[in-house]
């Protein structure tokens, strides 16, 4: 049993030691990516080392309208209430959008 603790401590340790190497890594890739968006959609292929593809970001688009209304409260009411709280506009609708995404920057090393 203590063998399997050691083991699963090493484990652990090695773990979090390559995490503490990566996370900086990981920090300034994103800033490379971050710059690469900069300069639009674009696939760049580096001959022998892989590719790196920036697409188009996504922007946010009215996808609709939503009722807005406290469900519990509407359903407790007649519906000749129901019909007079619209026609008062006391229930709007809202639009409903998409979420809006950054660019995606796609990173495939040659075999």
């Amino acid at each position: 049993m203590q063998q399997n603790l050691k083991v699963q401590a090493d484990i652990v340790n090695e773990l979090l030691g390559l995490e503490a190497k990566l996370e900086p890594l990981e920090a300034r890739k994103e800033e490379l990516k971050e710059a690469l968006r900069g300069f639009g959609a674009a696939a760049y292929p580096v001959f022998g080392v892989g590719e790196v593809t920036v697409s188009q970001p996504s922007v946010s688009v009215k996808k609709g309208t939503q009722m807005v209304v406290d469900e519990t409260q509407l359903s407790s009411l007649s519906d000749a209430t129901v019909y007079e709280i619209i026609e008062k506009k006391f229930v709007v609708y809202e639009d409903v959008m998409s979420r809006a995404a950054k660019s995606r920057v796609e990173i495939k090393l040659a075999a």
